[in-house]
């Protein structure tokens, strides 16, 4: 939240008709982010979640950003890098647990 309030302030000038979804998703996105690293602070495989729902955050951040605020040549790259890295990182941490478990 103290990152995303903010952020979200800095965007919201630029948002218009989509000033309340955008506000709704930004808080199911931290909501999420932080369940991810109560996870990864209380259980395993949760050393990967954390990190995986913090680079699904800053992948949408960088979506605003160049939606909204600053467009910018690289930003295509750095949101598939970001949330590919995510995914796998969430994918890893699933099937490790299951070869744990076995």
């Amino acid at each position: 939240l103290a990152i995303a309030l903010p952020y979200y302030g800095w965007l919201w000038p630029h948002l218009g008709a989509l000033a309340l979804p955008v506000g709704v998703y930004v808080g199911v996105i931290v909501l999420m982010a932080w369940q991810a690293w109560a996870l990864q602070l209380n259980a395993w495989p949760g050393s990967r979640i954390g990190v995986a729902a913090s680079l699904f955050v800053f992948s949408d951040a960088v979506i605003a950003l160049n939606k909204f605020q600053a467009p910018f040549d690289l930003a295509g790259l750095l949101i598939l890098v970001t949330y590919w890295s995510a995914i796998a990182l969430l994918a890893d941490s699933v099937w490790g647990e299951g070869e744990r478990l076995a």
